[in-house]
């Protein structure tokens, strides 16, 4: 029995050293790798990562497409400080036989992640203020007028502000899972986890959340545990989000290992600084006009940002060049979950009725215009 157990022991001690030895294998491989996007076919196609100086920090872009001639399409992630080009090909195969697909990691975001950035410039303002150099930069880059903008949740407060003080440089604004009144939405959602909460009887949510308090929070700490209970009784795909995104960037060329590192100090680091302002966000008073076509997509099941509040915003908004509300399937990142029909709105619908417009004149009486759709 002794010899038994000993030779046992032998053969654990052998499988762990074979473990260490590869794993110091990969790690030294990983720790030489340079980040790359796969390649895309074609003589005019474009598929690179580049780090610009954007605001007087290092800022890194991917962009990809058949064709770099195509429409430019610059997405502004969510958040804030999600890692953007470690995921984004998962999402956008399709847009990219149709646009250049450019992912922008903000500043505080992803894989440039330094916490020495100066806290002074981690406001909304700054954030408008980069957006508008970078798509300066995409116009004479591509030899385009203006480009698409997509704002995802976060980037939802970005991107519209960006249209509004600069029309002319923006071809269409999407809205994936807007943000208008943030609080707003913030309460909605709250008094929601209660009620589910109330209804299972789960005495420790109850607890937790009345100790919390509602909207506005007074702490990070406070929110990121409201967020425990919006995964437990909102969107069961939505409560998932972080581990997709987790399993995205390990198996990305796009990141290396130790770039992946750097993602959730990024996280952290800008919601410690924006999330107040963040709160305070109400584009009922701010954006309560656009200059530019507008889509909004929702998904009907948003129990992060109300579907009900952002349909309000949609119907208050002035948009003369036309408004289109496009309602999913899911939650608030339909655009994951349904990733097909996501990419076919842009393209059947947002790209095909865009171009069509000749005259800004003309864009009123179109199908354009149409107040709401729905993709069931």
């Amino acid at each position: 029995m002794k010899k038994k157990q000993k030779n046992i022991k032998k053969i654990l001690i052998r499988i762990i050293l074979i473990v260490l030895f590869l794993a110091g294998a990969w790690l030294t491989k990983e720790s030489l790798r340079t980040s790359s996007t796969a390649d895309i076919e074609g003589e005019n196609s474009i598929a690179t990562i580049e780090t610009l100086d954007i605001g007087n920090i290092k800022q890194q872009m991917m962009f990809r497409g058949v064709d770099s001639s195509n429409p430019v399409l610059l997405i502004l992630h969510g958040g804030p400080g999600m890692p953007l080009i470690g995921y984004s090909r998962h999402v956008t195969e399709k847009l990219e036989n149709h646009f250049v697909v450019v992912s922008w990691e903000q500043r505080g975001a992803g894989k440039l992640y330094d916490q020495d950035i100066p806290l002074e410039t981690m406001n909304i303002e700054q954030f408008v203020v980069d957006t508008i150099e970078v798509i300066e930069y995409l116009k004479n880059r591509f030899g385009v007028s203006s480009v698409y903008v997509c704002g995802l949740s976060w980037g939802a407060i970005v991107g519209p502000m960006t249209a509004s003080r600069r029309p002319d440089l923006v071809k269409a604004y999407i809205g994936v899972g807007q943000m208008t009144n943030v609080l707003e939405s913030e309460l909605l959602g709250y008094n929601m986890m209660l009620e589910k909460a109330e209804e299972a009887g789960n005495e420790e949510a109850l607890k937790e959340l009345k100790e919390i308090g509602t909207p506005p929070y007074k702490s990070l700490e406070d929110f990121m545990n409201s967020r425990k209970w919006l995964g437990e009784f909102g969107n069961k795909f939505d409560a998932t989000m972080q581990g997709l995104v987790v399993s995205y960037l390990l198996g990305a060329s796009e990141y290396t290992f130790f770039e992946s590192l750097r993602v959730p100090g990024a996280i952290e680091f800008s919601l410690n600084h924006l999330f107040k302002e963040v709160f305070a966000v109400n584009l009922f008073e701010t954006v309560p006009r656009l200059d530019v076509p507008v889509y909004l997509l929702m998904g009907k099941d948003d129990t992060i940002i109300f579907g009900s509040v952002a349909e309000r915003y949609f119907n208050s908004l002035i948009a003369p060049k036309g408004k289109t509300l496009i309602w999913f399937e899911g939650g608030h990142y339909f655009n994951h979950q349904y990733k097909t029909e996501f990419q076919d709105a842009l393209i059947d619908r947002v790209l095909a009725e865009t171009t069509e417009i000749k005259n800004p004149d003309e864009s009123n009486n179109s199908k354009h215009t149409k107040a709401s759709s729905r993709l069931d």
